[in-house]
């Protein structure tokens, strides 16, 4: 099973994430910026870097649809 992060810089997601890996998902995360904490957990196995949902969040959802249609979810 595969499951998808988003925003993942916020203190919830790091919970939310480690949850997922214990109920044997493959997380991958999505944020805008390439050194959040969340990053650099064991729990998580592929990191996407898009652009600021908050300045841009059409390019937030491009990046996310091309992930999802990439079949990488």
């Amino acid at each position: 099973m595969k499951a998808l992060v988003t925003t993942a810089s916020t203190p919830t997601s790091l919970f939310v994430v480690r949850r997922l890996k214990e109920l044997g998902y493959k997380v991958t995360i999505v944020d805008s910026h390439n050194r959040s904490f969340i990053s650099y957990s064991n729990a998580v196995s592929k990191r996407i870097v898009a652009p600021s949902l908050l300045y841009d969040p059409h390019g937030f959802a491009k990046a996310v649809l091309d992930e999802l249609r990439q079949g990488g979810i």
